[in-house]
């Protein structure tokens, strides 16, 4: 990944000085910087092309654990379900010492 940034950033300054210069060396530093951009857009590739393998081989073994221990499955993903509800209630409700105020009364001063 550190490779990608540093022919990014060696594409962005050749850009940056083809700018500033007109003529030929202008046109071999664009040049340049093109095939910088393609390296990276070849490494990407690469890049992505391992992602979905390993997204593959995950969904894979995912499907092979639930097909092998079915009711294990089952009692993790209500486990996770569980504890993703209590999560997301949070705690809205009110406490029990504290009285609401009717909506039609102004809160009271004491």
């Amino acid at each position: 990944m550190s490779d990608l940034k540093s022919i990014l950033e060696q594409a962005e300054e050749l850009l940056k000085q083809a700018a500033s210069t007109s003529g030929v060396q202008a046109q071999e530093l664009r040049e340049k910087a093109v095939v910088l951009l393609e390296q990276v857009k070849e490494q990407t590739t690469v890049l992505q092309d391992k992602a979905v393998e390993k997204a593959r081989e995950a969904g894979e073994a995912t499907q092979a654990f639930v097909k092998d221990n079915p009711w294990k499955a089952l009692g993790i993903a209500a486990g996770v379900g569980l504890l993703l509800g209590a999560m997301l209630k949070g705690d809205n409700e009110p406490k029990a010492d504290s009285q609401p105020t009717p909506p039609d009364e102004p809160p009271r001063l004491n």
